[in-house]
């Protein structure tokens, strides 16, 4: 434990960025690095990049704005997320964000961000880069009240096809008295935290993120039709930033995604190893911004695994609002690197 630094408790925190230059940014708060990884957390360099990314485009909510006389200001909320992750980090070094604007359009801004840390004791160079993620981010903004109708047609008709939590699954319990989702969804690692900390957190975190137990479904004999389901909010308040809500979604969607995708394999056991490649979410937010806010109800988190093969896992998912409106999904390509016995 001595050898890690613990995360900022608040999420503001976690993602705050200081400016350095137009299109350069570095990070001030502490991420949270899971015990025995090379590397942060994998949903903080895709939340992270994301807020980077923000920080570029037309926004009342962007204090780095720079509107000629008289323009006013517009809302620009993130679509999609493409990425990569690349090399090993470490949340002892700043990381630094490189963002480049790709385009500029009426309804969309595409932006390119590239994140390095610094090699340890050395000067902050190209030379001493270390490459750790990148991103292509698309703001869209938001239609005209007609296209706002249709989309809340059809949201209406969603929530009558969900219920919160997974369908069939009767819980006599509120959200807060679920099982809280470890640092480490692994047998090992919880039993060891439990006995020697007496938690499955070690740190206190931004977000509070709990699981529904696999044992209380009934899972289809297929591992291509079973589902795990976690839910979430976050600790505190956030702004009104659409942008910054979708920060916190998009955080927990890497929510230990490959321990849950092999859990849902049946392979948790006989993991050598895993860790994520690459990522890609779409977000759909209703023009009502409430749908997506992560600080006021839960969130429903719901994935499966739906390939797996060579090294590799597939883990996709999708978000659901406190109303049962699914507002994101995402597909996650992972190493997956099992034992034969």
């Amino acid at each position: 434990m001595e050898n890690f630094l613990p995360p900022s408790k608040d999420f503001i925190d976690l993602m705050a960025l200081k400016r350095v230059e137009p299109g350069h940014f570095v990070s001030l708060g502490v991420a949270y690095q899971p015990i025995r990884a090379p590397g942060v957390y994998g949903g903080h360099l895709l939340a992270q990049s994301l807020y980077a990314a923000s920080k570029t485009i037309d926004s009342p909510f962007n204090e780095y704005n720079e509107l000629k006389e008289g323009e006013k200001h517009s809302v620009f909320i993130c679509n999609n997320l493409e990425a990569q992750f690349l090399d090993g980090n470490s949340n002892r070094r700043p990381f630094h964000y490189f963002v480049k604007n790709l385009r500029d359009g009426g309804r969309y801004r595409v932006r390119a961000v590239h994140v390095v840390q610094y090699k340890e004791n050395e000067i902050e160079c190209e030379e001493n880069e270390i490459p750790v993620f990148s991103a292509f981010v698309s703001f869209k903004k938001p239609e005209n009240k007609d296209d706002h109708m249709v989309m809340k047609e059809h949201e209406t008709e969603s929530k009558e096809s969900w219920s919160h939590l997974p369908p069939g699954v009767k819980l006599d319990v509120e959200p807060e008295k679920l099982p809280i989702s470890p640092d480490l969804d692994l047998p090992l690692f919880t039993s060891w935290a439990t006995k020697n900390f007496g938690k499955l957190n070690l740190f206190d975190r931004a977000i509070d993120v709990r699981k529904v137990p696999l044992e209380l479904m009934e899972q289809p004999e297929r591992y291509t039709d079973r589902k795990a389901y976690h839910i979430y909010k976050v600790n505190g308040n956030l702004s009104d930033d659409p942008n910054l809500h979708l920060c916190a979604h998009i955080y927990c969607s890497d929510q230990n995604s490959m321990f849950v995708g092999s859990q849902l394999l049946g392979k948790i056991d006989k993991i050598r190893r895993v860790c994520s490649l690459s990522q890609s979410i779409v977000f759909f937010p209703s023009p009502c911004n409430d749908t997506i806010r992560a600080d006021d109800s839960w969130t429903t988190l719901e994935t499966q695994t739906t390939r797996s093969g060579d090294g590799r896992l597939l883990y996709t998912g999708k978000l659901y609002d406190a109303n049962g409106v699914m507002f994101g999904e995402f597909i996650q390509d992972g190493l997956a690197l099992y034992s034969k016995m």
